[in-house]
This record gives C-alpha cells, sequence and structure tokens, in this order.
C-alpha cells in the first residue's frame, strides 16, 4: 500500500479532519482530508490536460506549504516524479539540477517566479507552470486554496476550496501510483561533498512511512507541527494533524520564534517534530519570555547531532513532553530512535566522561553493523571477507546499515555508490560516514564523522568525545573537535565575547586530560545549510587557516 491508498483510506475514515495547516500572506488555512483529495484530483487531471506522461520529471521550487503537498500527492497519482531541491540550495546549485535531471516542467510559487529572471537555465525547460494567476510565460497551476481562517486543527476549516475534482479523476485504478514507479528526487545535503542526488520509488516511501512511523508512534487525535518536510507524507500516511511552521524553513536557527509560539498555543500542538536548531530557538526564546508549552506531549528531533544542553533547556520549556531523539540520514531516515526517559544517570555519567552521544535502539527494519576505520571496502564483498573487516564488541568504527527504506543507489550516480555502497550476498549496506559503536545493551552511541576524527601522536579522538562534554559547560554554545598544525589537536568554541575568559578556564581540565592543546573562541562556528545545527568542519578549516 503506498501513500496515495493511505490517503484514500483517511479520505473514508476522517474526511473532515485537518491534514494540513499552514500559513500564508498573513493568513491561516486549514485543508481537511477531504479537500486534500479534491485538490490532488483535480491537480491530476490539469497534469494530463497539460500533456505530462508517466515519468516524467517536475522541478518543484514552492516552499514547504499546502501546495508543496497537493502536488507531491497528485505527481505520485499521475506516477510522476518531483524533484525537491533543498531549501537552501543557490542559484549556482539549481542550475546544475536542470543539467543533470533535465526535467520536463517547472512550478512556480507566486514569489519564487522571480528566478526566471536571474536563473536562464530555469527557462529551457519545457512547461513552465506557476501557482499564481496571470503570470507571464507560464501555465497556471490551480493547487487550490482556502478563504478566511481557520480556527480550528480538528477538521473545522471556515474556508472552502477553490478546485473540485474533474469526474472519474479521484480513485481511477489507473491513476493510482504504481509501488515500483520513481516518485521522489531529492538530494543530500552535500555536507561532506557534492549533494548527491536520491531517487525514491512509491515502495520505498511507504516503507519510510512505516519505520518513521515505528519510531514517532502518533497518538490518535494528535496535531504535530513539522518542520522537516519528508515527515508531513508520514503524517498523510497515518492520518496525522501538520502544522507547517509560520517561519523560514531554509534557515532553522535563524527562524522567528514568536510566531511559531502562538501556532503551537493556538492550535494545541500535542507533538512537535524539528531539526536540533529549530527546537533550540523555540526554547531560547522561551526560557527568556518565562513562557511554558506544557500542552505539548512529545518532541522528536533528528537530522543532526542532539546534545545534552538542549534536552536540558527543552524540559524546562516543554514540562510535558517525552523527548526522543531520532538519529537518521537523508539515505536512510531513520536509523535508531532514543526516548531520552530511558537515558539513565549512569548514560549522563557515560556522556560526561566522553563516550559520546547515546542515540539508543536501531528502527524497525534496520540492519547496522560497525566495520573498522578506514577499511579497504569494495563494491561488492562476501560475508568472509566483511567479517575480516567488523570492529570486535563495543569497539569503534564506521556505521553501515541496510533495509527496505535504506538508499541502494544514487541517481546520475557519479561515483557516489562505489565510495557510499557496498553489496553482500545480495544486501547493499550504506556506508553513513559516521562513527559510533554498540554498547553491552545493542544500543548504538555515535562519536561523529569519521572524517572529522583527529589523529595525533597522542591517539585517535572522535569529535563527540569532546564536544558532548565540552557544551556542558557553562557560556558554551557550540565545540567543535579539529586538528591545526601537525595534528595538534585544537578545541574550537562559539560563545559570547563577554564570556571568553570564563569558557577558556573552565575548559582547561578537559583540554589537559584529552591533550587538547589550545582552545580558539569564536563569535560563531560555521554550520550545514540545511539544518544549520551540524558543525561545518571544513569551513571551520578554512576560519582557522589550516
Amino acid at each position: 500500500m503506498n501513500i496515495v491508498d493511505l490517503l484514500n483510506v483517511h479520505i473514508a475514515n476522517q474526511p473532515e479532519r485537518s491534514a494540513i495547516i499552514d500559513r500564508q500572506f498573513g493568513r491561516d488555512r486549514v485543508i481537511t482530508f477531504r479537500q486534500l483529495n479534491e485538490r490532488v484530483s483535480a491537480a491530476v487531471t490539469q497534469f494530463r490536460a497539460l500533456g505530462l506522461k508517466k515519468g516524467e520529471k517536475i522541478l518543484s521550487l514552492l516552499p514547504v506549504s499546502a501546495e508543496l503537498y497537493v502536488l507531491l500527492l497528485a505527481a505520485f497519482r499521475a506516477q510522476l516524479v518531483v524533484t525537491l531541491p533543498d531549501p537552501s540550495a543557490g542559484l549556482k546549485r539549481l542550475a546544475q539540477i536542470c543539467k543533470s535531471v533535465e526535467p520536463e516542467a517547472i512550478v512556480y510559487s507566486a514569489k519564487g517566479y522571480a528566478l526566471r529572471v536571474i536563473a536562464s537555465e530555469l527557462n529551457d525547460i519545457p512547461l513552465q507552470l506557476c501557482t499564481a494567476q496571470f503570470f507571464p510565460l507560464t501555465h497556471f497551476l490551480n493547487l487550490g486554496g482556502t478563504r478566511g481562517s481557520a480556527e480550528s486543527a480538528c477538521g473545522d476549516a471556515s474556508g472552502t476550496v477553490d478546485v473540485k475534482p474533474c469526474p472519474g479523476s479521484g480513485g481511477d485504478p489507473a491513476a493510482a501510483a504504481i509501488d515500483d514507479v520513481p516518485a521522489l528526487l531529492s538530494f543530500t545535503s552535500g555536507s561532506t561533498g557534492e549533494p548527491k542526488a536520491i531517487l525514491r520509488t512509491q515502495r520505498f516511501l511507504a516503507a519510510q512511512c512505516r519505520a518513521l512511523t515505528s519510531c514517532t508512534v502518533p497518538e490518535p487525535g494528535s496535531v504535530q507541527m513539522v518542520s522537516l518536510p519528508v515527515f508531513v507524507l508520514a503524517n498523510i500516511a497515518n492520518g496525522v494533524t501538520s502544522v507547517i511552521p509560520d517561519a523560514n524553513l531554509k534557515r532553522p536557527a535563524a527562524i522567528q520564534a514568536s510566531p511559531v509560539v502562538r501556532q503551537l498555543e493556538k492550535y494545541n500542538c500535542t507533538e512537535l517534530l524539528a531539526s536540533p536548531a529549530f527546537v533550540q530557538k523555540l526554547v531560547q526564546h522561551c526560557l527568556e519570555t518565562g513562557c511554558t508549552l506544557s500542552l505539548v506531549r512529545k518532541i522528536f528531533t533528528g537530522g543532526a547531532p542532539v546534545f545534552c544542553d538542549l534536552v536540558e533547556g527543552a524540559s524546562k520549556v516543554f514540562p510535558n513532553a517525552e523527548f526522543e531523539i531520532v538519529y537518521g540520514s537523508t539515505e536512510a531516515e531513520p536509523i535508531a530512535h532514543l526516548p531520552v526517559s530511558r537515558i539513565s544517570i549512569h548514560d549522563h555519567e557515560m556522556m560526561r566522561q566522553g563516550r559520546g552521544l547515546l542515540v539508543g535502539e536501531l528502527a524497525k527494519g534496520v540492519k547496522a553493523m560497525i566495520l573498522a576505520e578506514d577499511s579497504n571496502l569494495q563494491s561488492r564483498m562476501t560475508e568472509a571477507a566483511v567479517a575480516r573487516v567488523r570492529a570486535p564488541d563495543l569497539t569503534a568504527g564506521e556505521i553501515l546499515v541496510a533495509g527496505d527504506h535504506v538508499v541502494k543507489s544514487y541517481f546520475l550516480d557519479g561515483g557516489g555508490d562505489a565510495v557510499s555502497k557496498v553489496e553482500v550476498n545480495g544486501t547493499v549496506w550504506h556506508r553513513t560516514g559516521d562513527s559510533g559503536f554498540f554498547d553491552e545493551r545493542g544500543r548504538l552511541w555515535l562519536l561523529g564523522r569519521s572524517s572529522a576524527r583527529v589523529l595525533s601522536a597522542h591517539g585517535t579522538l572522535y569529535p563527540f568525545v569532546v564536544e558532548s562534554v565540552a557544551r556542558m559547560e557553562p557560556g558554551v554554545q557550540v565545540a567543535a573537535l579539529v586538528s591545526t598544525g601537525g595534528g595538534r589537536r585544537t578545541l574550537a568554541v562559539q560563545c559570547r565575547r563577554q564570556d571568553r575568559e570564563a569558557v577558556k578556564s573552565n575548559l582547561a581540565k578537559l583540554a589537559s586530560r584529552f591533550s587538547i592543546g589550545h582552545i580558539v573562541c569564536l563569535d560563531k562556528l560555521p554550520v550545514d545549510g540545511r539544518h544549520n545545527s551540524k558543525v561545518d568542519y571544513s569551513a571551520l578549516a578554512r576560519v582557522l587557516h589550516y
């Protein structure tokens, strides 16, 4: 059963329940499951009228909004492929996507239409579509809309739907997506190299939704604020209401928290699913204003390391919430998950002692193994060959994962498979590039990127071993372990200028313990463009001039 099939289930069981709540142009909007289906059906009819054929690719420049999910579901039903650039992608990256993917159609929002003027490659795409009327040189793609404001998160939408399904377009077996038909083309963040294209089929998306659901386990009637786009698809598949934050999701670490808090309170959100940087901004705002969000019962965060200082801050702002860490990557989301309530006093002490970051048990359907660092891995290996390079129990190494929702191959490979995939007796394993180990209870601990570990005369030191301890010190906002000047261990710290001397003093014992020769305090450490939460070690190296 694919996502479109699951949508049909919820249309029948809870047609007037809100599917998506967002805010566009200063107006709150609700779309119910019934309305969502009507818009999807109408969009499928439009695609057919425009001459789009099965397997053709649509490049979407829509923001995260109700219209985006209407487009996705309609494309899935029409067996088209939607290409989603990363929200932080610049013009150069868009030009590369146009050249490599060669989409047959492009969809602009009213705001995104301006890109046609400054990105000539976009004009070369044959079919130009816009979700706003009266834009020159484009066809109007009516993905629907609501009038008025949304006052209830329980399906009581005050607006009406502008489009109606054409006869025979909804529930048409011929229009239903086929499991193995390509559906979604997205890209890795490129934080450790060139972004790689990932092509997901309907079967893959369904498997991913099942795996995500096994981690998040949404409660009946829950209303979930979601800042990570793929999770909205999982919510649609599960009949859960998604609230899209009133924020610029291109820069999670720079959002304005007040409008988001307003949404959480207005729509009685019971769950929050967001990147660590997004959660951190909410926590900072609420601590500064004295606000608590007691209705939120669950918080899920991932996509970047989750350190203890964030968990402690969130516990004050969300006093009734269970906090859950979800570990994964673009190629394998999720891999592992950990309810914070299961972190024992002993676990906390181990993290304070520098054991790394605990991320918990493997998600349902995931297999994982730890291989010795810098192993000579081939694209195809026997089980015996892999056994020879497996890391001993409780020993650190590179994490490899496999499963139905783990990407088997990159689209337009470009050498990515040779570097990141290992086939063992018919099973394709993905090299995460992360280092870690399984503890005595079979739980996974993270140590950081394998490429970021520091090799020196003192031995091997993993980033999270030091960074997780450093972030527990007062005044430390972000920390990063790097190697400078012939393997010298250096700790770079982000903190306020007035706190620098105190921070250095507080970190002196840590530096001595881990043979760190230098502590550098900076106003800001560079982070990844997608989640704004992961330290960009390459960019930091340029800042430190080594």
